[in-house]
């Protein structure tokens, strides 16, 4: 990143996670490893996935206390099957009974339930003052469109997905 800013006009990004790198000793070398990628020229930050909320909003603070002030965009990936539980999320904090609501038998009900959550998730995110969303929607353009509507940001081909 320094070689970059040194070279180059770029507007550079770099990753942080809101509940700690599962690499990462403890929160406090992580927190101090995100501090030198800011540092070093990064003009945002775009985060991991988390499902709570509360990580993220608390997490910000904890930057803002260690003295990084760039924008901290946080990472929202809507849940459309129960598919997706097989995968190893062991460092993610999952909403009491959101897993559980998932039957794998009933796709669409369950596509729904992960469209609305995210949809709710994100309209928290941004009513809490986050700077933007980035989505994690895997070339899932129906659900990127689904978020654009039910977030209210306007007809989709509007300057939409």
């Amino acid at each position: 990143m320094a070689f970059i800013r040194s070279h180059y006009d770029f507007c550079v990004g770099a990753a942080f996670y809101p509940e700690k790198h599962p690499e990462a000793k403890d929160a406090e070398s992580d927190l101090a490893a995100l501090k030198l990628k800011v540092d070093a020229g990064a003009d945002f930050l775009n985060s991991q996935m988390f499902f709570d909320n509360a990580v993220y909003f608390a997490f910000v603070e904890k930057a803002r206390k260690a003295g990084i002030s760039v924008p901290m965009v946080p990472g929202v990936n809507p849940v459309t099957s129960a598919g997706f539980f097989s995968r190893d999320f062991g460092y993610k904090a999952l909403p009491a009974g959101f897993k559980e609501g998932f039957n794998g038998v009933d796709a669409a009900a369950d596509k729904e339930r992960g469209l609305s959550f995210a949809s709710r998730q994100c309209r928290a995110l941004l009513d809490g003052g986050a700077p933007g969303l980035h989505l994690y929607i895997m070339n899932r353009a129906d659900t990127a469109r689904r978020l654009w509507k039910d977030l209210g940001l306007g007809p989709v081909g509007a300057g939409g997905p």
